[in-house]
């Protein structure tokens, strides 16, 4: 009985340790407050409880899409260079690399003066283990540009619709409390999602 006791109480352990919060990250690449809760509120916070997160990063914000002649079209918040930075971004997330190395990679080009350039993506595609010329070749080939038609359809189909960028989701969920709560502490309200705290949200 003793046995059987220990067994459960263990499994409940090893259960609780690899508890996962989803988090989603609408923004866009000039977005002054995309920017702040970036560099701010997610970097620092995924180093604490990152290993307990599912980070889905989507680059596209406040955009519109259209297709014709089988060709992308995207008028983006900020003009054309926010959609080319919004693309560049979303080549870089879509290779084959760690959650770790993909929020860092982020964080790298979100830190830089100007996120949308070039240059911002070979300062830090090194995040990934790539070369620059890896995303640039994405987001030339039309690839980018059916990677950001993708993303467009998630964030448009948030409900109730998107009026705010950045916004956050947990575990697929939209709260206004919420997402006003992880705009200006996102370690707060990311640990308050936890059945048991991760050992970082003592920190």
């Amino acid at each position: 009985m003793n046995l059987l006791f220990s067994v459960i109480f263990l499994t409940g352990v090893f259960q609780v340790s690899s508890e996962k919060l989803q988090v989603s990250i609408y923004y866009e690449a000039l977005c002054s407050d995309s920017v702040q809760f970036i560099t701010k509120q997610l970097q620092p916070a995924y180093k604490l409880i990152g290993s307990n997160l599912e980070v889905d990063l989507v680059p596209y914000g406040k955009a519109s899409q259209t297709q014709e002649n089988g060709k992308w079209f995207f008028r983006c918040q900020h003009g054309p260079p926010e959609c080319h930075g919004n693309i560049l971004q979303a080549c870089g997330l879509a290779t084959d690399k760690s959650q770790a190395q993909k929020v860092d990679f982020v964080y790298c080009v979100m830190n830089q003066w100007d996120p949308s350039s070039d240059d911002a993506i070979e300062k830090c595609s090194g995040k990934l283990g790539l070369t620059s010329d890896a995303i640039f070749q994405c987001a030339n080939s039309g690839e980018g540009e059916i990677l950001l038609a993708k993303n467009g359809v998630q964030t448009h189909a948030v409900t109730p619709k998107i009026t705010f960028i950045p916004t956050i989701v947990f575990n697929g969920v939209y709260s206004s409390a919420n997402q006003n709560g992880a705009f200006s502490n996102f370690l707060k309200t990311a640990c308050d999602q936890f059945h048991d705290k991760p050992k970082g949200c003592n920190a």
